[in-house]
């Protein structure tokens, strides 16, 4: 770790310069706010007097697959305001009306259709922006941005939206409360704004300002949005009560029958408490963090490192992306039943702040550590600060620290890491980090863990180079670290052209890759040619191939693996993707390794039977042969059908049916879970479920079983969202 401080520190003064300098950039286009006294009423008509007071934004361009072209349909659109709410209205002409996509789904699942919307930078600054968007009938969909993250839609904001049809095309509105943004405190603002439409059939993508996806600063091509004054900084205040009730059922061996626990019911709180208008508290006791949807099943068998589960807990969403590093150091899926939580997201004058604190009353023992004498009966403490600090128009850095204790055990880090841009088409992001940790046992040790990135995106080529250093006793407890004791470094090039035509785009690109521990052994290697390319109509093929060495229980393997997707959406209502990979794998198992032959096939449809009805498919098929041809070592199926039906936007009826079946040297184990559910969703944190669940099961662990019910869930949930 000394080796690599003096290193990292000149990086990091490097960069710094590189992106001190300020980059030249032409006049910002500009739109200004029409203030109101009498708002319209969101419902997909133009016809309130104040969309015709003042002209509209229109002139959009391409912004996909090229970004040099007019628009080929016309957009206007318009903004006006009161002391309450931001108010947009799309006009989105269209010269082959019948052919818009649109559907009645649930909320963030219509991003397939013909949509609009905006983004919103309200704090000006490039770092980060709110995503407000809504297919032809209304459908919401939202989320954030961030400099260097993707685009993140699992959090839910409360605002207004109503979309309808037109023989020329369709219209959009929105209402967006002020309170349900965070903005600085002044009483006039101006924010950053792009304006987006998307044509699914054409797999064009709109927007004004015209916005180059090749610059690495998408947020820096934001017009003005100005002489927006959000009220009074009026500061939110929400209540959050919620009751949940729960009966499960499970076979009894003993028994020989069906048994059934107590009913529990559960009533919990949450508040919402707006310190300033950029700053949020929020804070929940005894909460329902239950999943109304099961994690999709994965192919478990043969995997080295653990899975990952993304996080769906509406508590932790908000503000998730001020906890994103290069390094995934903050997973909230690891407070695994918590009493209760608080946290602390938003802005205090230019430092962005994130806090997290939680008491788990369930805690699971961390991989490394070691419970001599069992687990201590004691609830394990979860606590995050998060800081970042803007230093010149396009440079920002930060610190993260994690702490997590349970009993005489603590896992515990620090560090800082930092992004920027330079030059256009250049990027940068850098993170150093200490951890310090005590199992239960006694045992533990220090550990650092170091890494870097450098990228380049230009209309044609496209460059990254990273590395990564983690020690062996590095430990990231409040994190997802699947492997530490690695020095591993990789560099990506390739080569793109946007024809236009049949083919909006193609890439040729390279990745080659050296992964060490610091014993200097070689660990993998690979090098892997691909291809990618882009057609009308939504379809997209990719393939490459990877010869590969992997050291695996002091054993050296080596081989090939064949890869290929397609995805597309042709038509209207059908959307579908395959992923296929096969070729030589290493059988992890440290008792007998050996070097097989493996194939997988992915299989995903979305059907929409009308603009209510839709029903999503997948498929996954994982098989190993001990050599190709040979004895099969295992076959895994995983088969997902969910069925949905929309009565409207806020009202629907769902079932799901998961298979599962592992047959593994003989042995076969089968799992079929079915649900269904009921659910009435007007707005974000206003929600009633009622649900069923049953399980069906044939464990190869009891060869007398037979494929039987053998657990049954039934609940439901009521919450109502009071916000002044």
């Amino acid at each position: 770790m000394h080796r690599n401080r003096p290193q990292l520190c000149a990086c990091i003064a490097l960069a710094l310069a590189m992106s001190s300098a300020p980059r030249a950039r032409a006049a910002t286009p500009a739109i200004a706010v029409h203030p109101t006294r009498h708002p319209p009423v969101i419902d997909g008509n133009l016809d309130d007097p104040v969309w015709h007071e003042f002209a509209p934004v229109s002139g959009f361009w391409k912004m996909r697959p090229v970004h040099d072209q007019a628009a080929s349909e016309s957009t206007q659109v318009w903004f006006a305001e009161d002391d309450q709410n931001l108010y947009v209205a799309f006009h989105a002409f269209d010269s082959h009306p019948d052919a818009i996509r649109g559907s009645l789904s649930p909320r963030d699942k219509c991003m397939d259709d013909d949509i609009i919307g905006l983004l919103l930078d309200t704090f000006h600054d490039h770092r980060r922006a709110y995503e407000l968007f809504a297919n032809s009938l209304g459908v919401q969909a939202d989320g954030v941005t961030a400099e260097g993250q993707n685009d993140d839609f699992t959090p839910d904001f409360v605002w207004q939206s109503a979309g309808r049809h037109t023989s020329d095309g369709y219209v959009v509105e929105l209402a967006i409360p002020f309170r349900s943004l965070r903005y600085p405190g002044a009483p006039s603002q101006t924010w950053g704004v792009v304006l987006v439409r998307e044509v699914s059939r054409a797999t064009e993508q709109d927007s004004w300002p015209p916005v180059n996806v090749d610059n690495n600063c998408i947020l820096c091509q934001l017009a003005d949005l100005t002489d927006v004054h959000p009220g009074h900084a009026q500061r939110v205040v929400e209540v959050l009560p919620s009751v949940t009730g729960l009966r499960r059922g499970a076979s009894d061996p003993v028994l020989s029958r069906f048994a059934y626990d107590a009913t529990q019911v559960d009533v919990g709180a949450g508040l919402k408490l707006g310190l300033t208008p950029s700053l949020i508290a929020d804070a929940t006791f005894k909460p329902d963090f239950s999943q109304v949807e099961s994690d999709v099943a994965q192919v478990t068998v043969n995997q080295r490192f653990a899975l990952f589960y993304p996080e769906k807990r509406p508590f932790f969403l908000e503000g998730q992306e001020l906890f994103t590093a290069p390094l995934q150091l903050v997973n909230t899926r690891t407070i695994f039943d918590p009493i209760a939580a608080g946290k602390l997201t938003g802005q205090a004058g230019s430092t962005m702040v994130g806090a997290i604190a939680a008491l788990d009353r369930d805690p699971l023992l961390p991989v490394g550590d070691v419970a001599p004498n069992g687990l201590p009966d004691r609830d394990a403490g979860f606590g995050v600060l998060r800081l970042k600090q803007p230093l010149g128009p396009e440079t920002t850095l930060g610190f993260l620290g994690t702490d997590r204790e349970l009993g005489s055990s603590h896992n515990r880090l620090g560090g800082f890491d930092g992004i920027g841009h330079f030059a256009q088409h250049w990027s940068w992001n850098l993170q150093g980090i200490a951890s310090d940790t005590r199992n239960l046992d006694g045992s533990g040790g220090a550990g650092s863990a170091v890494t870097a990135d450098l990228a380049m995106q230009r209309d044609h080529p496209d460059f990254e180079v990273n590395y990564t250093d983690l020690s062996p006793r590095f430990r990231a407890d409040a994190g997802y670290v699947p492997r530490v004791d690695i020095r591993d470094g990789w560099v990506s090039a390739g080569w793109q052209q946007r024809p236009g035509g049949w083919i909006g785009r193609w890439r040729l690109g390279l990745l080659y890759e050296q992964l060490y521990d610091h014993a200097g052994f070689l660990e993998e290697q690979q090098v892997r040619p691909n291809v990618r390319l882009e057609f009308a109509h939504q379809i997209t093929w990719t393939a490459s191939v990877k010869p590969w060495r992997e050291r695996f229980a002091g054993v050296d393997f080596d081989g090939t693996r064949y890869i290929s997707e397609v995805n597309a959406e042709p038509w209207k209502r059908v959307a579908w993707s395959i992923a296929w990979s096969e070729g030589d794998e290493v059988h992890f198992d440290p008792a007998d390794a050996f070097g097989a032959w493996g194939r997988e096939v992915d299989v995903t449809a979305t059907l929409h039977a009308t603009d209510n009805l839709a029903l999503d498919l997948s498929g996954t098929r994982a098989l190993e042969w001990r050599t190709r041809g040979g004895a099969r070592e295992f076959d895994v199926e995983l088969a997902y059908a969910r069925l949905n039906y929309q009565f409207n936007r806020a009202l629907a009826l769902r079932a799901v049916a998961q298979w599962q079946s592992i047959d593994q040297l003989g042995a076969t184990d089968r799992q079929l879970d079915m649900d269904v559910l009921a659910s009435y969703t007007p707005y974000p944190g206003t929600v009633c479920y009622v649900g069923y669940d049953d399980g069906y099961g044939d464990p190869a662990a009891d060869p007398a079983a037979v494929f039987h019910r053998d657990s049954r869930a039934m609940f439901f949930k009521v919450s109502y969202l009071w916000r002044r």
